[in-house]
C-alpha cells in the first residue's frame, strides 16, 4: 500500500495522458489489493487444500478458519467505511446548517433601511461634488485676480491703454 500511495503522489504532479493511464492501472491494482484483502488469498487456500494431509476434518477446519478470517476482514473494512460515511454525513449536516444560517440572515435584511442608507449616501456624494466645484471656482477666481493685479496691469501697453481710457473719461 505504500507503493500505491507513492505512485499517487507522483501522479498528482503529472497532468498528461500518461498520468491518466497510470491512474487507471493504479486503480486496478488497488482494486486487486482490496479484493485480495477482502476475500483472502485464494492461492494460499488452494495450496492448503492440496496439501491437506490431515484429512477432511483438517480441510474443513482450515476452510472455516479462512472464512472466519475473511469475515473479520470484511467486518473491519465495513466498519471503516461506515465511520467514513458518518464523517461525511456530519460534514454535510454542518454545511447545511451554515447555508441555512446564511439564508436566514439574508432573508432578514431590511430593504427599507438599506434603501434609505443608499439615498443618504447619494445625497452626501452630491453635496461633496458641489463643495468641490465651488472650491475650484474660488481657486480659479483667486488665480485670475493675481494674474490681473501682478502681470497684466504692469504690462506697458496696458498702462498706456488705461491712461488713455482715463483721459477720455475725464475730458
Amino acid at each position: 500500500t505504500l507503493a500505491i500511495l507513492a505512485r499517487k503522489i507522483v501522479l498528482d504532479n503529472l497532468g498528461t495522458m500518461e498520468a491518466t493511464t497510470e491512474r487507471l492501472s493504479l486503480k486496478k491494482e488497488q482494486d486487486r489489493h482490496n479484493r485480495s484483502q477482502l476475500l483472502g488469498n485464494e492461492v494460499t487456500r488452494r495450496k492448503r487444500k492440496k496439501k491437506g494431509s490431515g484429512g477432511a476434518s483438517n480441510s474443513t477446519m482450515a476452510e472455516a478458519t479462512e472464512i472466519q478470517k475473511s469475515l473479520s476482514r470484511t467486518q473491519a473494512l465495513l466498519g471503516n467505511e461506515l465511520q467514513r460515511v458518518n464523517h461525511v454525513a456530519s460534514a454535510i449536516n454542518e454545511d447545511g446548517k451554515v447555508l441555512q444560517d446564511t439564508m436566514d440572515e439574508h432573508q432578514n435584511i431590511d430593504v427599507g433601511k438599506a434603501k434609505k442608507a443608499l439615498t443618504n449616501l447619494q445625497l452626501a456624494q452630491q453635496r461633496e461634488r458641489h463643495y468641490l466645484m465651488a472650491s475650484m471656482a474660488f481657486f480659479l477666481l483667486v488665480v485670475a485676480y493675481i494674474l490681473w493685479a501682478r502681470v497684466i496691469l504692469h504690462m506697458p501697453f496696458v498702462d498706456t491703454t488705461i491712461v488713455a481710457v482715463r483721459n477720455l473719461l475725464t475730458s
